[in-house]
């Protein structure tokens, strides 16, 4: 666990608390068990996620190719003080999976321009994302109040509804419902309804349906950052769990599913070949073109945000997007 920064740790409008615990090695262990000796193979998105496995999607988040970050962004800075003009001064806000807070930092600065001072509770599993972000934003704004909680995202709802009165106001961007298969994305969606009152309300990032080309270069973008992301389960597998991949044996690639709307990563194996994975006492046969699914990004369209939002128990209140209609920003609340 990183320690805070001294001035941060006795910083007045700043406190931390940890209700999940981190994922262990043992837990890492026991996810990519399950995932290797599956058929068809597949990783969780968590094995992405090492020190170096973060510092690579911020950069894609960077890359003209990922339209998704600027193109959210672009939608906050546009509409960010219409999108709270109607709800009550003194919310809440919080977020989940907040990383680096830069586009949640738009809505807060058009909260403090309406009132002061504003609670933030930014949530996230990586405690060094929340400190990084709560020292930026304590340094700039005086009359915001950072409270942090590490936590998965149905952990934190649910600890953010026990710890904080309504009004408040969820904030989970970046699309990463479309990480969530179909149902699953239904579960998440009525978690977050359990843990909203009448007065609460949720905005929402959904990445929309569009042009093939423009996706699969999202994905597999021209400078091999996405890929390098990708790849890099493997050698943080290596690391942790005493593995043996020969990376440069694997290969990224994406792929669109047409029938379930949604962009697809895969490592595929340019060869037969046995890993020994000694941490777990496991070998892994691999065939030459055999895949491992390491990611799914869902696209949606505004008819099954509407259906999701409604079999989830929230009613659509209000919808930005792009000029492109790349992606749309949504305003949620609890139906009756």
């Amino acid at each position: 666990m990183p320690e805070l920064d001294t001035t941060l740790s006795e910083h007045p409008n700043f406190t931390l608390e940890h209700v999940s615990e981190a994922v262990r090695d043992q837990d890492l262990g026991e996810m990519v068990r399950a995932g290797l000796t599956d058929t068809p193979k597949w990783l969780s998105p968590f094995v992405f996620y090492d020190a170096r496995g973060s510092e690579l999607f911020e950069a894609i988040c960077r890359l003209d190719a990922y339209y998704v970050t600027r193109t959210e962004a672009a939608i906050f800075e546009a509409h960010a003080a219409d999108m709270i003009a109607d709800l009550p001064p003194d919310l809440v806000v919080f977020e989940l999976g907040s990383g680096s807070s830069l586009k949640s930092e738009i809505v807060l600065r058009a909260a403090l321009a309406r009132a002061r001072p504003v609670t933030y509770v930014p949530t996230d599993i990586s405690e060094a994302a929340i400190v990084d972000a709560a020292e930026r934003l304590t340094r700039s704004y005086a009359d915001l109040e950072v409270h942090g909680v590490v936590a998965s995202y149905e952990d934190a709802a649910e600890a953010v509804h026990d710890r904080y009165p309504s009004p408040r106001l969820g904030l989970f961007m970046g699309g990463n419902i479309g990480n969530f298969a179909a149902g699953d994305a239904l579960g998440f969606m009525k978690s977050l309804r359990h843990a909203a009152d009448p007065g609460d309300h949720l905005i929402a990032g959904f990445d929309l349906v569009k042009d093939i080309d423009v996706l699969k270069r999202a994905y597999d973008d021209p400078e091999g950052v996405t890929a390098e992301f990708n790849l890099n389960a493997l050698h943080h597998i290596n690391r942790k769990l005493d593995a043996q991949f020969d990376v440069s044996s694997f290969r990224h690639l994406v792929r669109w599913n047409p029938e379930l709307s949604r962009i697809e990563m895969h490592l595929e194996s340019t060869k037969d070949q046995t890993v020994r994975i000694g941490g777990l006492d496991l070998q892994v046969r691999f065939a030459k073109g055999e895949t491992i699914h390491t990611e799914n990004s869902h696209k949606y369209t505004p008819e099954r945000i509407e259906t999701l939002a409604r079999e989830a128990g929230w009613s659509v209140d209000r919808t930005w997007t792009d000029p492109n209609r790349y992606f749309c920003v949504t305003r949620l609340r609890p139906r009756d």
